[in-house]
């Protein structure tokens, strides 16, 4: 299904796949250029060859996806230069090869994803990448199994908003790094398994609000870098070690929110400064409630 500068056009009720034994850099859906208005509606598209993407929009704005069901090998689907305004509801997108996304957004804005399921067993449920901005996830659900990255996976995406979501990864929930500045998460669940529900490196200026994050050893993980970050009304569970630990990172805000760790509930350590919590619980269920090492100018009240 190609569509090049081709606008308003309508895909229904369909069914396109890659023949058996195809394995192609091939697409489902190929919406290129000022293809723009178009809408694939209660369709499968399947292409589940290992460089297979069901959708691939490169360039084209204010499309809908509703009511579908989209596999790839590498990506269920892929969002890449400027392609703006497309919206994703009540759909399910799944793929199936290590450390690839479902969905993969690529220096495009404003795209919106609601009451969708975005499942790789091996990979990353959505990865943001690039100066994207102003996208958002609602009511929808996000599983990784990458033992690397999260359900959620952001390199120098900033501005994007998830709410009322479910995040699940392998190993982590939401990673966010190298200039992934200005998100917000809320009203949200967010699991990493085995590692950090959050992870944050050399990104600044997010924002995490009532919500409920679980780690299989961290609950948040403030890496160098991640300077300026928000945790609010929130409730932050580090299962094997620390509910948030933070190392080289500063001007970080927590207010409002409750931590236990199975050490300690924050751990400050390696030249952190200028950090502040308020209004918060911090339990260590075997160390520190609050933990300070090598650390200074940080404020508890």
């Amino acid at each position: 299904y190609y569509l090049q500068d081709a606008s308003s056009n309508t895909l229904t009720q369909s069914w396109i796949r890659t023949p058996n034994g195809i394995d192609a850099s091939c697409y489902g859906a190929y919406l290129i250029g000022a293809s723009r208005n178009n809408v694939i509606s209660y369709s499968t598209i399947s292409m589940p060859g290992p460089s297979g993407t069901a959708l691939w929009a490169d360039g084209a704005d204010d499309n809908t996806v509703t009511q579908s069901y989209l596999h790839g090998g590498e990506s269920a689907a892929q969002i890449r230069w400027s392609s703006d305004g497309n919206a994703i509801s009540l759909s399910t997108l799944t793929n199936s090869t290590v450390d690839n996304p479902a969905l993969y957004i690529f220096e495009s804005s404003s795209n919106t994803v609601s009451d969708s399921f975005l499942a790789s067993p091996l990979g990353m449920g959505l990865f943001i990448e690039g100066p994207a901005t102003g996208n958002s996830v609602n009511r929808s659900t996000m599983t990784g199994g990458s033992a690397t990255y999260g359900a959620l996976y952001a390199f120098g995406g900033s501005s994007n908003t998830i709410t009322q979501s479910y995040l699940l990864g392998a190993s982590v929930g939401a990673y966010l790094e190298a200039g992934a500045n200005d998100n917000v998460i809320s009203v949200s669940t967010i699991i990493g398994s085995s590692g950090a529900a959050l992870y944050v490196a050399m990104a600044g200026s997010n924002t995490v609000t009532q919500s409920y994050l679980w780690g299989g050893t961290w609950g948040a993980f403030l890496d160098a870098g991640a300077d300026y970050n928000a945790v609010s009304l929130s409730t932050v569970i580090g299962a094997g070690d620390v509910g948030l630990y933070g190392t080289g990172v500063s001007s970080n805000v927590v207010t409002q929110s409750y931590f236990w760790g199975a050490n300690s509930g924050i751990a400050l350590e390696g030249g952190v400064g200028y950090n502040s919590i308020s209004l918060s619980t911090m339990i260590g269920s075997a160390g520190y409630g609050f933990l300070a090492n090598n650390s200074a100018s940080n404020t508890v009240t």
